[in-house]
């Protein structure tokens, strides 16, 4: 029977590049998530990640579109409610409504340079296309929601406090997304501990970002669904949440767990434990200071939205 490394060896003549289709790819029954071999064919076969499949099927069967929602009814409540529950549904939908564009416009690119295995690319790329439908979402919402909704969408990009809030993760992201570039130009090899540490580190960033740090919005939003108001904004983001923390959040985790069950990722973490925990607690702090923030502008008049409650949200 052909082996692998002979198919390889044949191979070695093929005109397509490594970074289109890897003929020459030898790894196949133990490829890592990231940084091995170029990929070459979409492997099934030696698929080695049940968890990160269980999550992509799930994530697949449980997919929703954006206008199942009627936010038209929601235009009249903006129109009538109390500047705090304004305030408090602006502040909520600027940061969710940022966070999940930045998710949805970056994050394939990110990792593309990194990517070795088709378990892992499988997951990455449709939970991408469900961030769109999170951004879409939102965008959604304050177009059928206000008379000038693009007077709204300029109101949205004024809120410093929630461009604010994503700075600790949008540095991660970007830092990572220049070492794939030096890793795309050859600059620096895949198997560098520069590139290791750029993906290792932008998965704590998103587990922060997916698993902690929705959180405090998602509770605003909720709090005022049960007063009534702008219940289809709830409805629709209750689906986000599930996506987020059942599927997004848990994938990430998933990450981190396989790699933390290798050599490389468990020397990589003794090494930067410190470094680690900081980009959490920054992330932490960053929410205290919104919740702080939402609680000012609003006379703490939310029933259901204490800084005290949100912030136990933050670090449940």
């Amino acid at each position: 029977m052909t082996t692998l490394t002979q198919v390889a060896q044949a191979a070695a003549i093929s005109t397509i590049p490594a970074h289109i289709l890897n003929t020459e790819k030898t790894d196949y029954e133990d490829t890592p998530l990231f940084l091995g071999q170029l990929p070459g064919l979409f492997d099934t076969i030696n698929s080695s990640h049940p968890k990160l499949i269980k999550l992509y099927k799930k994530l697949k069967a449980q997919d929703w579109d954006e206008q199942e929602f009627d936010f038209v009814s929601c235009k009249q409540q903006f129109k009538t409610c109390k500047p705090e529950e304004y305030f408090s549904m602006i502040s909520t939908i600027a940061w969710q409504w940022e966070a999940d564009t930045a998710a949805a416009r970056s994050m394939i690119r990110i990792v593309a340079p990194f990517v070795s295995s088709s378990d892992f690319w499988s997951a990455v790329l449709r939970i991408a296309d469900n961030e769109v439908v999170h951004a879409r979402s939102y965008s959604e919402m304050v177009k059928f929601s206000f008379d000038d909704p693009e007077a709204v969408m300029a109101d949205v990009l004024s809120k410093v406090e929630a461009l604010r809030r994503m700075k600790v993760i949008a540095e991660v992201m970007d830092r990572t997304y220049k070492v794939g570039l030096k890793i795309e130009t050859g600059e620096i090899s895949r198997d560098s501990d520069e590139a290791y540490e750029a993906i290792f580190m932008f998965y704590v960033a998103m587990y922060c970002l997916e698993g902690l740090q929705f959180i405090a919005s998602f509770a605003v939003t909720f709090a005022l669904a049960n007063m009534g108001l702008f219940v289809q904004f709830g409805k629709c983001v209750q689906k986000i949440c599930a996506d987020e923390l059942e599927i997004h959040a848990e994938f990430d985790r998933a990450v981190l767990d396989i790699e933390l069950g290798s050599e490389r990722g468990l020397m990589f973490f003794n090494r930067n434990r410190e470094k680690i925990l900081q980009i959490i607690d920054d992330v932490r702090l960053s929410e205290y200071a919104w919740v702080d923030y939402l609680a000012e502008n609003t006379d703490n008049n939310i029933p259901g939205t204490s800084p005290e409650g949100l912030k136990a949200e933050v670090d449940r």
